[in-house]
């Protein structure tokens, strides 16, 4: 299966392990169906399970 970036991770967000993300196209519906992601920076890459998925104005709170 062919892995496709969908966003990008702004920063973390509060104290509950939330990060701050930006959808590369604008849309953001498809984000609530995720059930896992794999992050990939600094030269790694890592799966996470998405535990849950809030808006935020046109960004979104992502839970792994």
């Amino acid at each position: 299966m062919e892995n496709i970036a969908i966003g990008r991770i702004l920063s973390s967000h509060g104290t509950k392990g939330q990060f701050k993300v930006r959808s590369f196209s604008g849309e953001i519906k498809h984000f609530s169906r995720l059930q896992s992601v794999i992050l990939d920076g600094h030269g790694r890459k890592r799966s996470y399970d998405v535990e849950e998925v809030n808006t935020l104005g046109s960004d979104l709170l992502i839970n792994f």
